[in-house]
C-alpha cells in the first residue's frame, strides 16, 4: 500500500506510482480519492515505490523504500504555488 499526501497531510488523488523490486518495476497504479494505491505482489522483499507523475506537485525523492517488514509507505509531495 502506498499513500500519497501533500505537505499538509491531505490525500492526493491521481498520482501515478510504481512498485519496484530487484530492478523490475510493475505497472503503475493511480492513487484513489484517499491518496491510496494498492499493489498485490506477494513475496516481494526490499521493494520501493517510484513516483511517476503528480501534476501540479513536486517531490524531493523519486524513490522511497519500504521499511523492513512493512507493507505500507507514505509519500509526501508538495503542491506547487499557484
Amino acid at each position: 500500500i502506498v499513500k500519497v499526501v501533500d505537505q499538509d497531510g491531505n490525500p492526493v488523488a491521481g498520482v501515478y506510482v510504481q512498485l519496484c523490486d530487484d530492478g523490475s518495476c510493475y505497472a503503475p497504479v493511480i492513487t484513489d480519492e484517499n491518496g491510496v494505491a494498492e499493489f498485490f505482489k506477494p513475496g516481494i522483499t526490499g521493494a520501493m515505490t517510484k513516483v511517476m507523475m503528480a501534476e501540479g506537485y513536486t517531490f524531493s525523492e523519486e524513490y522511497t523504500n519500504f521499511a523492513e517488514g512493512e507493507n505500507t509507505v507514505t509519500l509526501t509531495i508538495t503542491k506547487n504555488a499557484e
